[in-house]
């Protein structure tokens, strides 16, 4: 390799190491998921979350994502992830259908910016109670196939 190429590949590496340790702290914090773990799709200012990769049952949505504000859960974006619990920001506006179909969640908290939540959002999990969804358009089978009380 000539000296160029060992130059971009160290400075690869220290990039991989700096984002690397970045998550690890804002873990370490317990105040949102990292932001790695997550796939988006974005725009100038906004981003819509479209699928997850990470090691936690318990995810923390950020706000933002690479300094985008998410404004959106995409259709089957967390669906059979395995999730527990999940909080949404306020910045969320759309949970998309199927977002988080076919987990285990039996704790949800969604943001008050949500004005929509679609078809079988949170259908096929474990959740005894539904929580105040404030003025959102709900669809029918939102949270349906959960052992509601």
């Amino acid at each position: 390799m000539n000296g160029k190429a060992v130059l971009l590949a160290a400075l690869m590496v220290l990039v991989a190491q700096a984002a690397f340790a970045r998550g690890q702290r804002e873990a370490a914090v317990g105040d949102y998921t990292p932001e790695g773990y997550f796939h988006f799709s974005a725009s100038f200012n906004s981003a819509v979350i479209t699928g997850f990769q990470g090691p936690s049952t318990d995810v923390r949505i950020p706000p933002q994502i690479m300094g985008r504000l998410v404004t959106a859960i995409g259709a089957r974006a967390f669906a059979n992830s395995g999730l527990a619990s999940v909080t949404i920001p306020d910045s969320v506006t759309r949970i998309e259908g199927a977002a988080f179909l076919n987990n285990r969640l039996e704790s949800i908290s969604i943001g008050s910016g949500v004005v929509y939540i679609g078809f079988y959002a949170f259908a096929f999990n474990r959740l005894t109670s539904i929580p105040d969804t404030g003025r959102a358009t709900v669809h029918e089978s939102a949270f349906s196939n959960n052992p509601v009380r």
